[in-house]
């Protein structure tokens, strides 16, 4: 792999073959990995980011840019498909989710707040979330936009998802009463369905616009690869260009397909080196060829590619 640019390197040559590499942490799991459709090509790595949890989150636009969040300064990374550097947003706040919406519009979540960005990254509306009386922190995990709506996903003791129209008017809590480990919650929607990552109950839960439970899908059986194994899966959710859903395991890492309805499809691929139970957000290309995949611990963007048999 070449350096991409002067935002973003290459890593150990070697991690072009992480998902299948003998005597490597991703080949001691499942043997059901060796069917695992995508390998791993080397990182992106951001300029001026190499420590641990310095990097937030990410969303792949449906244009192809990847957005990247900072964790420790208020600022988005906007690249190409290859990594390299398109443009640099100064938020209005740290961005601990990240979502898009129509006419180029992006929402991101941070303490206590949403806010909406045109398509130059400016913010053209903010809204402070419901916060408990004692004003104790409010974590947003989630957002997600369903035709008219935006879903984000916060807490305050315990989980909401609230429901607000896309100039952040509104604000309705229309599920209650979630629990999510390790400050995560996470949201995805597609075609009237809004996907939970359910992650203390090994499940997706899918509900309607108005919060009603439409389905449930999911099991904590441990070394099976259909199942959400670990202590808290799927840790993140995501819904792919063709509907189908995208999920993500922690501690130890691996991306899974599944149809909308829960069928398990593929394993995608393990990933070495991320073992704790992280934040790991998805972003599906177009087909399902290509993947990203957040890596706070090794500060950098893991990137994910269909081999050439699963094409077939």
């Amino acid at each position: 792999m070449r350096t991409v640019g002067i935002l973003c390197g290459v890593a150990l040559a070697a991690s072009a073959a992480a998902c299948s590499r003998p005597g490597s942490a991703a080949a001691a799991r499942p043997a059901a990995h060796a069917s695992a459709t995508h390998v791993e090509l080397a990182p992106i790595r951001l300029a001026g980011v190499s420590r641990r949890n310095e990097l937030s989150t990410l969303c792949l636009r449906p244009d192809g840019v990847l957005l990247v969040s900072l964790a420790k300064s208020p600022e988005m990374r906007l690249l190409d498909a290859n990594g390299t550097a398109a443009a640099t947003w100064r938020l209005p706040f740290v961005a601990e989710a990240i979502c898009t919406g129509p006419a180029g519009a992006t929402y991101i979540g941070g303490k206590r707040q949403v806010a909406r960005l045109d398509a130059n990254g400016a913010a053209v509306r903010t809204v402070e979330l419901p916060v408990k009386g004692d004003g104790s922190y409010l974590r947003v995990s989630g957002l997600a936009v369903m035709g008219g709506d935006l879903f984000v996903a916060s807490r305050s003791g315990g989980w909401t998802i609230r429901r607000y129209d896309l100039d952040l008017g509104g604000g309705k809590a229309v599920v209650e009463g979630l629990s999510g480990c390790c400050g995560q919650l996470h949201l995805a929607a597609g075609d009237g369905v809004l996907f939970v990552a359910e992650n203390t109950r090994h499940r997706v839960g899918c509900y309607d616009r108005q919060g009603k439970v439409l389905s449930r899908w999911g099991s904590a059986a441990r070394g099976d690869p259909a199942a959400f194994g670990g202590c808290c899966n799927p840790m993140n959710v995501c819904v792919g260009p063709d509907g189908s859903i995208y999920t993500a395991d922690s501690g130890p890492t691996s991306v899974k397909h599944f149809s909308r309805d829960g069928k398990f499809l593929h394993l995608a691929c393990a990933l070495s080196g991320m073992d704790s139970c992280v934040h790991v957000t998805l972003g599906v290309g177009a087909g399902g060829d290509r993947i990203y995949v957040i890596d706070r611990e090794g500060a950098c963007v893991r990137v994910l590619s269909r081999t050439e048999a699963a094409k077939r």
